[in-house]
């Protein structure tokens, strides 16, 4: 049986957790516009988004997908960015992230 397929919007060091938390084929797209691409090439069953308040539209590029997100974004705007995802469907975490809450992300996506 073939793993879910995840996209990744960020980078290396936030692929490598991934990882090393759960066992799917992670494809990892460092810039919007790349992940725009693959998106539409590629379906997957979930996006997760490494999200920082300098990528202007992020956000609403979250929104406008048709498929599971997870978002993470910094302790710091976290309340903001849960805030303006609420309606959304999409799962917002904060990092510093524990492997176990990242891994039970996953498993919620998954399911739903």
């Amino acid at each position: 049986m073939e793993a879910s397929k995840v996209l990744v919007l960020g980078n290396e060091n936030f692929l490598a957790l991934l990882k090393n938390t759960a066992n799917y084929q992670y494809v990892l797209s460092k810039t919007y516009n790349d992940a725009l691409n693959k998106l539409r090439n590629t379906h997957f069953e979930i996006v997760v988004i490494l999200y920082s308040q300098t990528t202007s539209g992020l956000l609403n590029f979250a929104k406008s997908l048709n498929t599971q997100v997870l978002l993470v974004c910094n302790k710091e705007i976290y309340d903001q960015v849960s805030y303006q995802c609420k309606d959304s469907g999409i799962i917002v975490l904060s990092y510093p992230i524990k492997k176990q809450l990242l891994y039970e992300a996953f498993q919620i996506l998954m399911s739903m």
